[in-house]
């Protein structure tokens, strides 16, 4: 279990009569987590460094290396207890049954048992493999973790270190705090965790919307002319995958993992996928546009992170001179500009968008508002 438990004395804070505290000191993995006095006291001269305990000449040493066995015994019972209930041995775990908490649980353990049983469905396959994503960069700053670990100053320092070091955007660092405070929520929920819940005291700031970046029509085209040209196999099934989502507003993951031509494609005249993210269901028609990156897509499945995604992205955004950085989701955005563009009525679009809320819709629309253009180009007269 790698805990150990060695009597000392506190010879570096001498009383003025010139005793020192006997402590007993718990290490985990060879380090110092907990230091505990029992109560006793003897001067240094009285105390054997070999033994780990009081020297026989001194009057009282049967009486106090007693003390020293007896409280080192309960430790360690206590101590069992991890074994006991299957838990990994944690410093803030290790603290907290010796002030006689509970000793927690192991965060990591926590998140593997609870994330592919919570985020079990297909269509929470994005959410699941963000969460993973959020557990491998957090494992990577504390490779050991336990609930009670993460404290205010556990939180901050680890914002520091997303900031600072991984040179995260303010997003990327949102979207980690709140992987960490799901877990939270679920393991007190749970009664995995009768601690304080740290977020109550920390502030991990407000999601900061993003511009919403889309490409024009001609731009599809563009990249369209490119996946004819010689390029890799690779950057053509990007390409193709990528126009597949400009073209039907598809995320990343109902594209490339979700999609099945056979299940979803209805009489080779239109697409129909059940509701995503908890929104409606979408019924797309095969236009003349979308159909040849469709018949591509069906003898072609992609199996590649996104992050690899929208590496090949952008390349194929600089070889086919398009102004914006390309990413998977820019392809949605486009897909909802479009419909802006055509003046589809926002009611339909919200449907073809499969939005649950109209608002989110509305964003596509005010930003292509044609009226407000026509009435700025009533400058061009003065």
């Amino acid at each position: 279990m790698n805990i150990t438990i060695i009597a000392n004395i506190r010879s570096d804070r001498a009383r003025k009569d010139g005793t020192c505290a006997i402590v007993l000191r718990i290490l985990y993995n060879r380090k110092v987590v907990a230091t505990e006095s029992i109560g006793k006291y003897v001067k240094a001269s009285d105390w054997d460094d070999m033994r780990r305990n009081v020297k026989r000449t001194h009057p009282n040493a049967h009486v106090i290396n007693a003390a020293i066995v007896n409280r080192t015994a309960e430790i360690q019972k206590l101590m069992n207890k991890f074994e006991i209930e299957q838990k990994t041995p944690t410093p803030a775990g290790i603290k907290n049954l010796l002030d006689g908490k509970d000793a927690g649980a192991d965060f990591y353990k926590y998140c593997l048992e609870y994330i592919p049983v919570k985020y079990c469905k297909d269509d929470q396959s994005g959410t699941r493999q963000n969460y993973y994503s959020d557990l491998t960069k957090l494992r990577k700053y504390a490779p050991e973790l336990n609930f009670y670990d993460i404290d205010f100053v556990f939180l901050e320092k680890y914002r520091a270190y997303l900031l600072m070091e991984l040179k995260n955007q303010h997003n990327t660092v949102w979207k980690a705090l709140k992987f960490i405070r799901t877990m939270f929520t679920s393991a007190i929920k749970a009664k995995v965790f009768r601690g304080e819940d740290p977020f109550l005291s920390f502030n991990r700031g407000k999601y900061e919307q993003a511009s919403r970046n889309f490409m024009e029509i001609d731009d599809c085209k563009e990249i369209h002319k490119l996946l004819q040209s010689d390029i890799t196999e690779s950057m053509r099934d990007v390409g193709y995958y990528y126009l597949f989502m400009c073209y039907t507003g598809f995320r990343y993951t109902t594209a490339t993992e979700l999609f099945n031509y056979d299940i979803h494609v209805i009489k080779d005249t239109r697409i129909i996928m059940p509701p995503q993210k908890k929104g409606m269901e979408v019924n797309i028609y095969i236009h003349e546009l979308l159909r040849p990156v469709l018949n591509y897509i069906r003898h072609h499945k992609i199996k590649m992170t996104s992050q690899h995604f929208n590496k090949y992205l952008k390349v194929i955004g600089t070889l086919a001179k398009i102004k914006i950085p390309l990413t998977a989701h820019v392809g949605r955005h486009t897909f909802g500009g479009i419909l802006a563009e055509l003046d589809i009525p926002i009611k339909v679009a919200q449907k073809l968008l499969g939005h649950k809320e109209i608002a989110s819709t509305e964003i596509y629309f005010h930003m292509r508002d044609k009226s407000l253009d026509k009435a700025m180009k009533g400058f061009d007269s003065l």
